[in-house]
């Protein structure tokens, strides 16, 4: 078995991996051959402006922005990336002027030359850190996409609202002067109000914040808006420092679900914890809901313990809440 892998390894000279294989994988660890992966060889043929964006939270809604202002601006474009289209498929779309790339730190990390004209950086927070030996090895992922031959345009925007920066962007690339993006409508799954008639509590989706930093900003929304809510926080513990998920600060109560569930210690109050969110929607009552005006989805964690994807997990919280 051995023989043959070397065998096939020494009749390729480039490897193309998918940005899910880690780089310690085998077949990557004992390949001595340059490693890229779909969106190094997309950009190094294809030539149009590219704008990418990452941050640990945000970037999704940062580049449905820009697709938003370049649809204000009456602009072809291609959206995809780590957005849901792969890259490759630029070249099914060549009415696209430009290019906007959502990347995550597994697509960079095999990123030898951005080709790209503009650069966003949201946020760098731990996250990953199953993937990565350490916060600075993810952090230094994030970094690669503001390698380049020729400098692109950087911007760095320190909160997740980084409307500013867009609007510096279209600037700068199209000499435009005011774009208005008041009227943008949101992304599933992000904060997301789930309209139930009938219903008191106000019901958010929010199955997107799978780090602290996105559920600290969530418990602040929360806490501006409401005067009683409920947080449902859990899913699958990744290695986090459970010790920055500083729960008790917020004025909130809160029902503990799934693997981490059992790890989070944070107040003398005795908070119910549930081996998985779907116990926990099963335990719901429109009575037991009644004194709450506002019941807030806001994990904090992965949902792998339990679903395929933040997107499966929002969904099914949708779903249960109209079967109550």
């Amino acid at each position: 078995m051995a023989s043959e892998q070397e065998a096939w390894q020494s009749s390729i000279d480039v490897l193309v991996k998918s940005p899910g294989v880690p780089r310690d994988h085998p077949l990557c660890k004992n390949f001595t051959g340059p490693i890229v992966n779909d969106v190094q060889l997309a950009l190094a043929i294809d030539s149009r402006p590219v704008i990418a964006v990452t941050g640990s939270n945000g970037k999704s809604t940062c580049v449905a922005k820009i697709s938003y202002a370049l649809e204000q601006l009456e602009k072809p474009h291609f959206l995809g990336g780590n957005f849901g289209v792969p890259v490759c498929e630029i070249f099914q779309n060549p009415r696209a002027e430009v290019l906007v790339l959502e990347l995550s730190s597994y697509q960079l990390e095999d990123l030898h030359r951005y080709f790209g004209q503009a650069a966003i950086l949201l946020n760098v927070f731990p996250h990953h850190l199953d993937r990565y030996e350490s916060f600075l090895a993810y952090q230094q992922a994030k970094e690669k996409i503001f390698s380049s031959a020729e400098k692109p345009l950087l911007f760095e925007a320190k909160n997740q609202v980084c409307d500013q920066a867009i609007r510096d962007l279209m600037k700068a690339l199209f000499s435009v002067e005011s774009i208005d993006l008041s009227h943008f409508p949101g992304l599933e799954h992000r904060f997301e109000r789930v309209e139930l008639p009938g219903h008191a509590p106000v019901f958010i989706n929010d199955s997107k914040s799978t780090n602290w930093p996105a559920l600290e900003h969530a418990l602040k929304q929360t806490q501006e808006q409401f005067q009683n809510p409920l947080v449902l926080v859990g899913g699958k513990w990744k290695g986090e420092d459970l010790s920055r998920y500083q729960l008790g600060q917020f004025s909130v109560e809160y029902k503990l679900f799934g693997e981490v569930a059992s790890k989070l210690t944070f107040s003398t109050t005795e908070i119910k914890k549930f081996p998985s969110l779907k116990s926990l929607m099963a335990s719901f009552s429109r009575e037991g809901l009644s004194r709450f005006d506002a019941v807030v989805l806001s994990p904090g964690f992965s949902s792998f313990d339990e679903f395929h994807n933040f997107e499966d997990r929002g969904a099914f919280f949708k779903q249960a809440l109209k079967r109550l």
